[in-house]
């Protein structure tokens, strides 16, 4: 597990230090951005669930049973979200 990520674990994030949570969720970004981006085709569409997907990780951090595979989780979390998303997204708009 990375240096940064094992923080998703910790028993309140709010209360690390503002850079502690800023270093984690630049390498939440690192690492899930090149997939959300392939999927979305859209920038803005990409920062959204990412950022979706990081609050999601931190309310579910405590639920995963192997911490050395974070990383597959992480990506699995954020591939759903970005899924999600592009079902809502077609479903308005063919309501249009």
């Amino acid at each position: 597990m990375s240096n940064h990520l094992h923080n998703l674990f910790a028993a309140e994030f709010d209360s690390l230090p503002a850079t502690t949570q800023q270093d984690v969720y630049q390498e939440f970004y690192h690492l899930v951005y090149p997939m959300v981006r392939f999927i979305m085709k859209d920038h803005g569409a990409t920062e959204d669930i990412i950022q979706e997907a990081f609050l999601r990780a931190i309310r579910k951090a405590s639920q995963l049973q192997e911490q050395e595979k974070v990383a597959s989780w992480l990506k699995t979390l954020t591939r759903n979200v970005a899924f999600n998303y592009l079902r809502k997204w077609r479903k308005s708009r063919g309501e249009l």
